[in-house]
């Protein structure tokens, strides 16, 4: 028992060796900063630690605790992408420990932890927020640090109570997920203490009381009347708060839509590959299943509850749910899902007399690295590759013109002295919902033109690109694309005008 214990913990220590090395290949690999990530770092930049505490610049949203280590990392090292990723990356490597420790204090079955394990080591977008300047990795840490304080048995109740209070205490302030792990954890520890006591009073109030307290006063002073909810909430009403009304087209598309987020965004098996995340879905239900006849339905509550709540919040538009916001819960689909692969091979096994098929539990582990090695390192809008190319070719009387949509790349290396001062550009006006409205703009232009693109714009109605359009429109005024680079989320063309 000792060896296949021993071996297990092996396995789980050179899989999540495996997934760190990815994490850091993927943030070594430099990609260019994306929209949103710039936006957050404009506020990081230009504010103190004290005009942070106030609501952000450019609908921007983030924890105050999670501002504040930026910052200090940001005045410590500089204005370095890798810089502001590395809170992100380092909040990676604490969840992989805090994974090991956690499903093992879990007692979990050897297989169902080699599983979880690889499941989350080779989970693609885990490893790409790692090296995302926004806060959605700190979630996933945050999550894993609260099930496992409140799962791990402790030397005194006074540890016990300490460690807990400031677990819970520090995570409101770090991840605005916390009080769904929080409320969930508090549950599951209360009972834990009641059943052992018999005491609906009992020694779990105390941090539970002091988490309460703590975000009670964290949303007084930070939550409520922020004026980004308000402006967020028509966007997300469409597409991430669940309807009430189940006899409606619009709550089984919500479902649907949830089903394709969990397992094939949140879990990172990818939603255009439908056979393989519906794989998952059914490992996901016979886990509920194993776990129910093993009766482990306490350790069930917290696997699921968590997503539950995330939905019921999303019912009553409080919280959105969809995949970034609820990349925190993977860890969680995780363990059910390796339950269920593990269950389901012993099934099989005891049906056929098959012995082999307790191999083809490497199976789903392997899909995993397969669709994260496929684009990898991943990338999102190479606005430095299709800069570079353009610098490499500019003569000194071309313009430069970018859409609006690389107007906050441009700034933020701009700002970080990527870009020289010297090299001037022609902003495009804001016409994302008039595409006509570009026309005077793009008429006064002659010569040679770059047109740099960056997070582009897609009109649904039109079924076309901001950036189709306007080459277009300069095709017809005589432009002639000289040359052209095309990266992931980001290009750039040399048109030459008439005079």
């Amino acid at each position: 028992m000792k060896s296949k214990l021993n071996i297990s913990n092996r396995t789980s220590r050179v899989l999540l060796g495996f997934g760190v090395t990815l994490a850091l290949i993927q943030y070594l690999s430099g990609r260019s900063v994306w929209m949103d990530e710039a936006k957050l770092a404009f506020n990081i930049m230009d504010r103190s630690y004290l005009e942070l505490l106030q609501p952000l610049d450019s609908v921007q949203v983030a924890p105050i605790l999670f501002l504040w280590i930026q910052k200090f990392f940001y005045n410590l090292l500089g204005a370095h992408d890798w810089v502001f990723r590395l809170l992100p990356l380092l909040a990676f490597l604490v969840s992989c420990l805090v994974l090991y420790k956690l499903l093992h204090a879990l007692r979990l079955k050897n297989q169902a932890i080699s599983v979880a394990t690889s499941l989350f080591a080779f989970c693609q977008p885990l490893i790409y927020y790692a090296s995302e300047i926004k806060q959605y990795e700190v979630d996933v840490m945050v999550g894993l640090v609260i099930m496992y304080a409140v799962v791990r048995t402790y030397s005194s109740k006074r540890n016990e109570l300490l460690t807990l209070s400031l677990v819970g205490m520090f995570a409101v302030g770090l991840s605005n997920i916390s009080v769904i792990m929080l409320f969930v954890g508090g549950l599951y520890y209360w009972f834990g203490v009641y059943r052992k006591t018999g005491r609906w009073v009992n020694h779990s109030v105390i941090p539970i009381a002091l988490w309460a307290i703590t975000f009670l006063g964290y949303y007084v002073a930070f939550i409520h009347n922020h004026p980004t909810p308000d402006f967020m909430a028509p966007y997300w009403k469409d597409f991430a708060y669940m309807p009430w009304n189940v006899f409606s087209a619009d709550f089984w598309a919500f479902w649907w839509r949830s089903y394709e987020i969990i397992f094939g965004k949140i879990m990172g098996v990818n939603p255009k590959i439908p056979l393989l995340f519906h794989v998952f879905g059914v490992a996901y239900v016979l886990g509920i299943y194993s776990f129910w006849k093993l009766k482990r339905r306490r350790l069930l509550f917290l696997l699921v509850a968590p997503f539950l709540v995330h939905i019921f919040l999303s019912a009553l538009e409080l919280y959105p749910f969809v995949q970034r916001v609820g990349q925190y819960l993977q860890p969680m689909f995780a363990i059910v899902c390796a339950q269920g692969f593990v269950f389901g091979t012993k099934l099989l096994t005891q049906k056929t007399n098959v012995s082999q098929f307790k191999y083809a539990l490497i199976l789903p582990g392997l899909v995993m690295l397969a669709i994260t090695l496929y684009t990898f390192p991943k990338d999102r809008e190479e606005f430095k590759e299709s800069y570079e190319f353009m610098l490499s070719r500019k003569r000194t009387k071309d313009q430069i013109l970018t859409n609006s949509g690389a107007d906050n790349a441009w700034y933020y290396y701009e700002k970080i002295g990527y870009i020289k001062p010297e090299v001037r550009r022609i902003i495009s006006d804001f016409n994302r919902y008039n595409f006509e409205g570009h026309h005077q703009q793009l008429d006064g232009l002659s010569g040679r033109i770059w047109f740099l693109i960056s997070h582009d714009f897609y009109d649904s109605k039109r079924k076309m690109l901001e950036s189709e359009y306007m080459l277009e429109y300069l095709k017809k005024r005589g432009g002639v694309v000289l040359e052209s680079d095309e990266n992931i989320g980001s290009s750039v063309y040399l048109i030459e005008l008439p005079e």
